[in-house]
């Protein structure tokens, strides 16, 4: 929808399928868009086919778009460093730090909760994440992108005093605001209102820091969790124990996903 949705199943041919595709990579959607496109597609004919509501799927005679690979880069120290300043006192600096001490997903730094974190004992519970979807909009969910991203993480000194500080000053923005915050959700990254807050938000607000410092644009704030996985991987931890750290399925899928070469390393 819309280009296809008009028509009808049994006329739809694979020549309707390829000038869509064309039409969207034309349009400057990025291959792995258009991937997921034609994947949703493919699945929906492969079901129309199995059902016999067509003879058979025309995206079979359709070649499957190339997604270029998203490179990712290892942050340097001087690079976090200056970022760390840039955004000193602010949510972000704890926000930045934590990932950069845990390799914590962005969604599941949305979804943290206080009690989830114990400074007694230096350690944090990653339980639940942020999402957003056209029909629930931005919320909590339990579910993760793994049964091992369900973990329990160490809590490094240097996170835990920028979490500390940050919850002083969370305590008094909720003091100055009153009834109108939602307390309920005990998030420690909310919105204002104390409501659950879209990921969107933080890695737009971090990007534009970046771009402000001067820094390279293929910079993402998702490359603090690459640069984390990589640095275990320097201070030589076990292939299993960062597969474990990162909440992975597999430590396969980690050491070729989110290993990245590094200066240190190769020395």
């Amino acid at each position: 929808k819309p280009k296809l949705g008009p028509n009808q199943l049994q006329s739809l041919q694979a020549s309707n399928i390829r000038s869509v595709i064309k039409a969207k990579l034309q349009a400057g959607l990025s291959g792995r868009r258009v991937q997921y496109i034609y994947t949703v597609l493919n699945m929906a004919l492969t079901q129309a086919e199995n059902d016999r509501m067509i003879m058979w799927n025309p995206c079979k005679a359709v070649k499957k778009p190339v997604a270029e690979k998203r490179q990712y880069v290892v942050i340097t120290k001087e690079q976090y460093d200056m970022i760390i300043k840039a955004v000193e006192k602010s949510s972000l600096q704890p926000l930045t730090a934590l990932a950069w001490d845990t390799g914590m997903r962005l969604g599941e730094l949305m979804g943290l909760t206080w009690s989830a974190i114990d400074f007694k004992n230096s350690t944090i519970a990653v339980k639940q994440t942020v999402r957003r979807t056209k029909t629930k909009g931005v919320h909590l969910s339990s579910t993760l992108k793994s049964d091992n991203a369900n973990r329990v993480l160490p809590l490094t000194a240097s996170a835990a005093t920028a979490l500390k500080a940050h919850k002083k000053r969370q305590a008094e923005h909720r003091l100055s605001i009153g009834l109108k915050y939602h307390g309920e959700f005990d998030l420690v990254f909310p919105q204002l209102d104390g409501s659950p807050q879209d990921p969107a938000n933080a890695s737009r607000d971090w990007g534009n820091i970046k771009r402000d410092l001067g820094l390279p644009a293929k910079l993402h704030f998702h490359d603090l969790r690459h640069t984390y996985a990589s640095t275990l991987e320097e201070m030589d931890v076990s292939a299993k124990k960062i597969q474990l750290l990162m909440g992975h399925a597999s430590a396969t899928f980690t050491m070729d996903t989110y290993i990245h070469k590094t200066e240190t390393m190769m020395d």
